[in-house]
């Protein structure tokens, strides 16, 4: 269901002109990636950070992805 949900985000965005015209099937699989990884990867970031999952670093992670996705990390200016 969530997948669905966010192919149909992605695709719509696309469909609109605001994402650029990317495979939508590997880029909905992509963000689901990283939120999937964040939270399955607990266990081994608690061996070496006390609290790792605050809400404040969950919005810090959010915060990320967005402009990790939407901005990309290719600086413009250097290339």
């Amino acid at each position: 269901r969530n997948f669905v949900n966010l192919f149909a985000i992605v695709a719509d965005g696309m469909q609109r002109g605001e994402f650029r015209a990317v495979n939508p099937y590997l880029a909905t699989r992509s963000i689901l990636a990283l939120i999937i990884f964040y939270f399955s990867s607990r266990p081994v970031v608690r061996l070496y950070q006390q609290n790792p999952f605050t809400e404040a670093s969950k919005e810090e992670f959010i915060g990320h992805v967005i402009d990790l996705l939407c901005k990309g990390i290719i600086n413009e200016k250097s290339s």
